[in-house]
Protein backbone atom coordinates (compact mmCIF):
# COMPACT_ATOMS: atom_id res chain seq x y z
CA UNK A 1 0.00 0.00 0.00
CA UNK A 2 1.29 3.38 -1.01
CA UNK A 3 1.09 6.31 1.41
CA UNK A 4 -0.07 4.11 4.27
CA UNK A 5 1.91 4.31 7.51
CA UNK A 6 1.76 2.12 10.53
CA UNK A 7 2.44 3.80 13.89
CA UNK A 8 2.48 2.61 17.43
CA UNK A 9 1.26 4.77 20.36
CA UNK A 10 4.76 6.05 21.13
CA UNK A 11 5.25 7.17 17.52
CA UNK A 12 1.92 8.99 17.56
CA UNK A 13 2.87 10.74 20.81
CA UNK A 14 6.12 11.95 19.22
CA UNK A 15 4.26 13.26 16.15
CA UNK A 16 1.70 15.01 18.38
CA UNK A 17 4.44 16.58 20.53
CA UNK A 18 6.34 17.75 17.45
CA UNK A 19 3.19 19.30 15.95
CA UNK A 20 2.34 21.00 19.27
CA UNK A 21 5.87 22.46 19.50
CA UNK A 22 5.69 23.80 15.94
CA UNK A 23 2.32 25.42 16.61
CA UNK A 24 3.62 26.94 19.82
CA UNK A 25 6.52 28.53 17.91
CA UNK A 26 4.10 29.82 15.29
CA UNK A 27 1.93 31.39 18.00
CA UNK A 28 4.97 33.29 19.30
CA UNK A 29 5.78 34.45 15.76
CA UNK A 30 2.17 35.57 15.20
CA UNK A 31 2.16 37.49 18.48
CA UNK A 32 5.39 39.26 17.48
CA UNK A 33 3.90 40.13 14.07
CA UNK A 34 0.72 41.48 15.67
CA UNK A 35 2.70 43.53 18.19
CA UNK A 36 4.78 45.03 15.39
CA UNK A 37 1.64 45.90 13.39
CA UNK A 38 -0.02 47.51 16.44
CA UNK A 39 3.12 49.53 17.21
CA UNK A 40 3.36 50.73 13.60
CA UNK A 41 -0.33 51.68 13.62
CA UNK A 42 0.01 53.57 16.92
CA UNK A 43 3.08 55.40 15.60
CA UNK A 44 1.18 56.50 12.50
CA UNK A 45 -1.84 57.61 14.54
CA UNK A 46 0.29 59.61 16.95
CA UNK A 47 2.18 61.34 14.16
CA UNK A 48 -1.00 62.04 12.23
CA UNK A 49 -2.42 63.73 15.34
CA UNK A 50 0.85 65.59 15.90
CA UNK A 51 0.61 67.21 12.47
CA UNK A 52 -2.65 68.91 13.35
CA UNK A 53 -1.36 69.83 16.81
CA UNK A 54 1.77 71.40 15.29
CA UNK A 55 -0.35 73.42 12.84
CA UNK A 56 -2.56 74.66 15.69
CA UNK A 57 0.47 75.54 17.79
CA UNK A 58 2.08 77.46 14.93
CA UNK A 59 -1.15 79.41 14.45
CA UNK A 60 -1.33 80.25 18.17
CA UNK A 61 2.33 81.27 18.24
CA UNK A 62 1.70 83.52 15.24
CA UNK A 63 -1.24 85.14 17.07
CA UNK A 64 0.94 85.75 20.15
CA UNK A 65 3.72 87.25 18.03
CA UNK A 66 1.26 89.58 16.30
CA UNK A 67 -0.02 90.79 19.68
CA UNK A 68 3.54 91.80 20.65
CA UNK A 69 2.90 91.43 24.40
CA UNK A 70 4.69 93.45 27.07
CA UNK A 71 5.27 90.29 29.10
CA UNK A 72 5.21 86.55 28.45
CA UNK A 73 4.47 84.09 31.22
CA UNK A 74 5.00 80.51 30.07
CA UNK A 75 4.22 77.29 31.97
CA UNK A 76 4.79 74.21 29.80
CA UNK A 77 2.77 71.11 30.63
CA UNK A 78 4.66 67.84 30.67
CA UNK A 79 8.15 69.31 30.62
CA UNK A 80 10.67 69.65 33.40
CA UNK A 81 11.76 73.20 34.20
CA UNK A 82 15.07 72.60 32.39
CA UNK A 83 13.32 71.31 29.27
CA UNK A 84 10.84 74.20 29.35
CA UNK A 85 13.70 76.70 29.47
CA UNK A 86 15.40 74.99 26.52
CA UNK A 87 12.24 74.94 24.41
CA UNK A 88 11.28 78.51 25.21
CA UNK A 89 14.82 79.75 24.49
CA UNK A 90 14.71 77.99 21.12
CA UNK A 91 11.40 79.61 20.16
CA UNK A 92 12.33 83.05 21.42
CA UNK A 93 15.63 83.03 19.55
CA UNK A 94 13.89 82.72 16.18
CA UNK A 95 13.20 85.63 13.85
CA UNK A 96 9.97 87.36 14.71
CA UNK A 97 10.12 86.30 18.34
CA UNK A 98 13.38 87.85 19.43
CA UNK A 99 11.98 91.23 18.30
CA UNK A 100 8.97 90.98 20.60
CA UNK A 101 8.72 93.75 23.16
CA UNK A 102 8.61 91.20 26.03
CA UNK A 103 11.81 89.52 24.82
CA UNK A 104 13.64 92.78 24.14
CA UNK A 105 12.68 94.11 27.59
CA UNK A 106 13.59 90.83 29.30
CA UNK A 107 10.04 90.25 30.50
CA UNK A 108 9.70 86.54 29.70
CA UNK A 109 9.02 84.25 32.62
CA UNK A 110 9.05 80.47 32.53
CA UNK A 111 7.33 78.58 35.32
CA UNK A 112 7.23 74.93 36.31
CA UNK A 113 3.97 74.00 34.61
CA UNK A 114 3.94 70.47 36.01
CA UNK A 115 4.32 71.59 39.60
CA UNK A 116 2.09 74.67 39.66
CA UNK A 117 -0.10 75.18 36.59
CA UNK A 118 -1.11 71.98 34.80
CA UNK A 119 -3.42 70.46 37.40
CA UNK A 120 -6.23 72.01 39.42
CA UNK A 121 -5.90 71.52 43.14
CA UNK A 122 -4.47 73.01 46.30
CA UNK A 123 -1.49 74.48 44.46
CA UNK A 124 -3.77 76.89 42.62
CA UNK A 125 -3.14 79.48 45.36
CA UNK A 126 0.61 78.91 44.93
CA UNK A 127 0.21 79.46 41.19
CA UNK A 128 -1.57 82.78 41.77
CA UNK A 129 1.21 83.88 44.13
CA UNK A 130 3.88 83.05 41.54
CA UNK A 131 2.06 84.98 38.80
CA UNK A 132 1.36 87.96 41.07
CA UNK A 133 5.01 88.27 42.01
CA UNK A 134 6.19 87.87 38.39
CA UNK A 135 3.74 90.51 37.13
CA UNK A 136 3.97 92.98 40.01
CA UNK A 137 7.16 92.40 41.99
CA UNK A 138 7.01 95.85 43.62
CA UNK A 139 3.42 95.41 44.76
CA UNK A 140 3.47 91.70 45.56
CA UNK A 141 6.68 90.63 47.28
CA UNK A 142 7.57 86.97 46.94
CA UNK A 143 5.73 84.75 49.39
CA UNK A 144 7.19 81.45 50.51
CA UNK A 145 6.26 79.69 47.26
CA UNK A 146 7.34 82.45 44.88
CA UNK A 147 10.62 82.82 46.76
CA UNK A 148 11.56 79.18 46.20
CA UNK A 149 9.86 78.87 42.80
CA UNK A 150 12.30 78.47 39.92
CA UNK A 151 10.79 81.52 38.17
CA UNK A 152 10.39 84.00 41.01
CA UNK A 153 11.31 87.10 39.02
CA UNK A 154 13.69 85.15 36.86
CA UNK A 155 13.44 86.62 33.36
CA UNK A 156 14.73 84.61 30.46
CA UNK A 157 17.46 86.60 28.75
CA UNK A 158 16.94 87.24 25.06
CA UNK A 159 19.43 85.46 22.79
Amino acid sequence: FNDVYLYNIDDLQQVANHTRDQRSQQIDQCQDMLLECVQRCMFELQHRDMGQLIRQLRHRLHEIAQADPDMLFIACCGFSMERSLEEVAAVLSTRGWRELRAVEQNQVFVADGNAYFSRPGPRLADSAEIIAHALYPDVHPPGPVAARSPIARRPLAAH
